[in-house]
């Protein structure tokens, strides 16, 4: 994903997408979970974002430790 100069922040791709009910409902336990935490409402659109982040960095840290497995 790229980063627009002017304004620093990353851009936004909009597409529309479908998922199971049942990703939908993680997606909303997600949220709704967030909220309780951090006291703070986020969209589907963050919520996603969010779940998309920390599952690369989780893919990252395996990898990054997978040696220790051989």
């Amino acid at each position: 994903m790229k980063h627009d100069r002017s304004t620093g922040m990353e851009k936004t791709v909009f597409r529309s997408i479908a998922f199971p009910v049942s990703a939908f409902d993680h997606l909303k336990e997600f949220q709704r979970e967030y909220e309780r935490r951090h006291g703070v409402r986020i969209n589907n659109n963050e919520a996603l974002a969010i779940i998309l982040k920390q599952h690369r960095q989780f893919i990252a840290e395996s990898e990054e430790h997978a040696w220790m497995d051989d």
